[in-house]
């Protein structure tokens, strides 16, 4: 299709995103602030937690590394296993499949502890899946792998993001969360 097609269906989904923004009603009301309460940043409020310090620690040293992926998985497809463009937007596909299998499977998670373990577990299996896709002999063998790497990836991001999100105060989680977004935006273009 050449780059216009992708392009105008990518701006598309951004606007239905957009709008989707717009007809979603939330139901939270939050408590005023009293005025003698100082009011924090976003990183203020990670480093009081341990568990939200930890939790971002970890969510910025996973996009630094897995950023990085991102920048040279083109050459690893296209000149090191010597496949065409098609098996290069097939392996990214297998990945981003993965991603929302994972996200799937994640959102059946209950308990805080479950989440815990499934993070530390899922990080463990996306740090071996990128290993594995590395030593990678062919672009089939990568297709299947990244699927699997693009899974716990999915089961990452929603632990993580549960975590950030649950040991937040409600008034205090837009801070964090633009916190976690320059953070994540800031090291993906670092990579």
């Amino acid at each position: 299709y050449g780059t216009r097609v992708p392009l105008l269906l990518d701006a598309a989904t951004f606007v239905v995103v957009a709008g989707a923004a717009f007809v979603l009603r939330t139901r939270r009301t939050l408590r005023p602030r009293a005025a003698d309460v100082p009011l924090h940043g976003g990183l203020a409020i990670v480093r009081r937690s341990p568990v939200l310090a930890a939790t971002v620690a970890m969510v910025g040293l996973f996009v630094l590394l897995g950023s990085m992926v991102n920048v040279i998985d083109v050459f690893l497809v296209r000149s090191t296993l010597g496949a065409g463009p098609v098996w290069y937007g097939l392996s990214a596909a297998s990945y981003s499949l993965g991603l929302v299998v994972g996200a799937m499977v994640a959102g059946r998670l209950h308990t805080a502890r479950s989440e815990v373990c499934w993070l530390i577990v899922s990080a463990a299996a996306l740090s071996v899946g990128l290993a594995v896709i590395g030593l990678a002999p062919d672009v089939l063998f990568l297709t299947v792998v990244g699927f699997g790497a693009g899974t716990a990836n999915g089961v990452f991001s929603v632990c993580n993001s549960t975590l950030v999100l649950t040991h937040t105060a409600p008034d205090e989680r837009g801070r964090v969360s633009a916190l976690v977004g320059g953070l994540v935006s800031g090291l993906q273009l670092g990579a």
